[in-house]
């Protein structure tokens, strides 16, 4: 796994310097802008995928000098976990550049991929979107059964046997096991029984955990996400799912979430924090999957030029300096499915982080707020175009971004991203066959694309 002295690091939690929430909170915004200012971050709105090898290597280098400087909060402790810069090179030389995901011949490998790396990326489709009861299974078979998929993250359960799930109670791990279950069925009846599954869907820690289990619900060859509160902060119900999940035998997956606004400042010091997170997680959470996040947070969004450059030089800092396989693309967007604007964003947002390195995650339509607002489509076109995206170049990648961004931007600073259409619009509920409108769309945006310079 990550570290072999996991469980030292986080004990430091109980015995580190002790100081309050907000201070800590007052500490990250001070150091973070004293290390855009030391290492000379600033963003560049027309180098959205970067060649500047000197600013990569910065923002890793400031990133760790963050990290070594501040440590890792526990909330519930009151005390700093300290990291030392030796113990990061340790963590580093020992770092797994594969894991290896599913089972049987449905067994898949998530490489460490480098940037401007040839090779395929791995394909992680769903997130963020709930979905009524009687249509996610429905969601899943064509998930499981859809070639640029090769794995999902399940849509989160907001509704168990008609009623509302409320966090920490048997409900709550009864839908989420229901949920697991769901996938494992779905990948069985599409024939693909040993196929590997993401995430965690719960809010509290008890309902994560008792979803590992090997007959329906997470075996160990998946991976299991961990995060950390914002930014650098941690507690007990999240180290108890990193102890729990390393004891299991499963992998831990992070995001290093950095916000534009906040403790972060700005979109420098967003993405300085989001590199900090993904390599304390691999000390902190004994994480062996990362991921670079980079957003927005007034408006919440990754596709805007900012969070767009921020993500894809988080990207390229891990990739570059780390051996950890790194999934993330599009995540979300503001637009809902069967919207070109969706479908721009996904492209957009895909091709920067593949170009730099990153196995492919997501999509979660509508900012993931609006249950049944998600499609199998918009992960296909995620699959699709960082297929196509292993064939650029930094400047070809930036030059293509360029072109899209000015197609949805107005309506983006405007905040008025059209809803789209729910599944059952646009899915025959019998067949499972998407309807022409969407069908017609989603041709249409991939003939500008190619037009663009990428081919499919």
């Amino acid at each position: 796994m990550a570290t072999r002295r996991f469980m030292e690091i986080i004990a430091r939690g109980e015995s580190g310097d002790p100081t309050t929430e907000k201070e800590f909170d007052m500490l990250v915004f001070k150091t973070t802008k004293k290390m855009v200012k030391k290492y000379g971050l600033k963003f560049d709105p027309e180098n959205l995928v970067t060649t500047d090898e000197e600013l990569i290597d910065n923002t890793f280098e400031a990133a760790m000098d963050l990290l070594t400087t501040l440590g890792v909060f526990n909330c519930d402790s009151g005390r700093t976990i300290e990291i030392s810069r030796a113990d990061i090179d340790e963590t580093l030389r020992a770092t797994n550049p594969v894991a290896e995901l599913g089972i049987g011949k449905d067994k898949i490998y998530m490489h460490h991929r480098n940037i401007e790396d040839p090779r395929l990326p791995v394909i992680i489709g769903g997130c963020g979107n709930a979905v009524d009861e009687d249509i996610r299974y429905k969601i899943y078979t064509l998930y499981a059964s859809n070639p640029y998929i090769d794995y999902v993250e399940p849509l989160p359960p907001y509704k168990y046997r008609g009623m509302l799930v409320k966090a920490g109670s048997p409900f709550e791990l009864t839908a989420c096991l229901d949920n697991i279950s769901l996938w494992r069925k779905a990948c069985r009846d599409m024939g693909r029984p040993g196929a590997p599954i993401k995430g965690k869907d719960g809010v509290s820690a008890i309902a994560d955990i008792s979803t590992n289990r090997d007959d329906c619900g997470y075996r160990t060859s998946d991976h299991s996400n961990v995060y950390f509160k914002t930014l650098l902060k941690t507690n007990y119900e999240n180290l108890n799912r990193a102890v729990q999940y390393s004891q299991y035998g499963m992998y831990v997956s992070n995001t290093g979430n950095g916000y534009v606004g906040g403790y972060a400042g700005g979109i420098e010091g967003a993405v300085i924090c989001s590199v900090a997170e993904q390599v304390a997680s691999m000390m902190v959470f004994n994480a062996s999957i990362g991921g670079s996040c980079v957003m927005e947070s007034l408006y919440p969004n990754q596709t805007s030029r900012q969070a767009l450059w921020g993500t894809n030089i988080a990207s390229a800092a891990m990739n570059k300096h780390t051996k950890m396989p790194g999934a993330w693309a599009s995540y979300m967007t503001t637009a809902g499915p069967c919207t070109k604007m969706c479908l721009y964003e996904i492209a957009v947002a895909t091709i920067g982080t593949t170009v730099m390195g990153n196995n492919c995650f997501g999509v979660a339509p509508n900012q993931g707020v609006t249950p049944n607002y998600v499609t199998p489509m918009e992960s296909q076109m995620m699959g699709e175009v960082a297929y196509a995206a292993t064939k650029l170049t930094r400047e070809q990648a930036n030059e293509i971004v360029l072109k899209l961004v000015p197609k949805y931007e107005e309506d983006l600073l405007k905040q008025e991203a059209p809803k789209g259409k729910t599944f059952q619009e646009l899915y025959d509920l019998d067949t499972l066959q998407p309807c022409q409108e969407y069908v017609d769309l989603y041709n249409e945006v991939w003939a500008e694309l190619e037009e663009m310079g990428l081919k499919r």
